[in-house]
């Protein structure tokens, strides 16, 4: 009995010690639908590069966590890959 205590313990403590943190999907999009309209309406591309670098302040990213954020997303959720597509056919129709 206290054998399978101890692995029940361990499994749970290996369990809630897992470094992948819950991605906030929401917040995420948030941000790419912002830098996508950056990227859109403003046409200096030095101009535009410093708004994206604010947004991804303003939203707690750096552009290494955003890529590894997205890649994480498009790797795990095919739901995603068409909320972003959506954004990004919605913004190409736009401008």
């Amino acid at each position: 009995m206290k054998k399978i205590l101890f692995a029940l313990v361990l499994c749970l403590t290996l369990y809630s010690c897992d470094e992948t943190p819950d991605i906030d999907k929401e917040h995420f999009i948030n941000a790419y639908r912002e830098i996508l309209l950056a990227r859109e309406s403003i046409a200096d591309s030095v101009a535009a590069n410093k708004e994206v670098q604010m947004i991804l302040t303003k939203y707690d990213y750096t552009m290494e966590t955003f890529a590894k954020e997205y890649q994480d997303l498009m790797s795990g959720d095919s739901q995603i890959y068409g909320i972003i597509d959506s954004l990004r056919k919605e913004f190409r129709a736009k401008y």
